[in-house]
């Protein structure tokens, strides 16, 4: 397992990196190596054979019959990588995050990670010192938000030259709180639906990101039922994550850009 030493007013800090994948006939195996591969270009540290990387792959018909040769790909190019092939009884996005969130439990940050993504520049280190001095528990390397109402003015991260950007949440979202004992109950989850505008976005991401996984322990899993495919599922997660406290930045010179070769899976998977 990788160990970053952040700086000397800091201990060591483990961290582990995933990614979820769905390989198909437009987004093969080889596009996600090439995709994957630019993270340690930017993050060499994360390219030690002793990084935990762990790599969950979709479920279909076809990675079942390719699993020994996707297997051996992942091996070659990325040796320490833990590849899981989900079966049928795993289909959908939800379940992959969850078996990932039970394999991350004993380290200090996750990098979070997904197929379509791309990395352009250096970002760990700046991620984590911010959340090792703040008391934000999310870290986004993407663009998004920066334009938004919700966004606020740069600050800087202490004792770096990089800047970030901290997110506040629509007020109307914390007024849901009283749904929060009964979100593992898909009539409550269907009643809280119903009722608000998941346009209003409760800041949590699956995009590229960098977590504090002591936070992420103390939430529940991802809901499973497929009915909440896509986004809903995530959006019931992120509620979870806000409304117990989950505060979020954004650094201010993004580092993960969308792939070319890549178009989203929620028009693809069937669960």
């Amino acid at each position: 397992m990788v160990v970053l030493l952040i700086c000397s007013d800091f201990m060591e800090k483990t961290i582990v990196l995933t990614c979820t994948t769905y390989f198909r006939q437009d987004f093969s195996i080889f596009d996600f190596v090439e995709n994957f591969s630019t993270i340690f270009f930017h993050e060499k540290i994360l390219a030690n054979n002793g990084c935990k990387i762990i790599i969950i792959n979709e479920f279909s018909p076809e990675n079942i019959k390719n699993l020994m040769f996707n297997s051996s790909l992942i091996k070659k190019e990325f040796p320490a990588a833990i590849f899981i092939q989900k079966n049928k009884s795993e289909s959908g996005q939800a379940h992959s995050l969850n078996l990932m969130l039970g394999m991350i439990k004993t380290c200090d940050y996750h990098v979070q990670w997904e197929e379509g993504w791309i990395c352009t520049a250096p970002f760990l280190k700046a991620a984590i010192t911010l959340m090792e001095t703040t008391s934000i528990v999310q870290v986004g390397i993407t663009d998004d938000w920066l334009n938004t109402p919700e966004i606020q003015p740069p600050q800087s991260i202490p004792s770096m030259v990089e800047r970030y950007r901290a997110i506040i949440a629509n007020p109307s979202l914390y007024q849901l709180k009283s749904y929060l004992p009964h979100l593992n109950n898909y009539r409550y989850i269907s009643e809280l639906l119903n009722k608000v505008d998941i346009n209003i976005w409760p800041l949590y991401s699956l995009r590229p990101s960098v977590n504090k996984i002591s936070f992420l322990k103390t939430l529940p899993l991802f809901p499973v039922f497929s009915s909440l495919w896509p986004v809903r599922f995530e959006y019931i997660y992120g509620l979870f994550w806000l409304l117990n406290g989950g505060e979020k930045g954004m650094l201010e010179n993004s580092a993960a850009r969308r792939s070319h070769n890549k178009k989203s899976t929620y028009t693809e998977i069937v669960i």
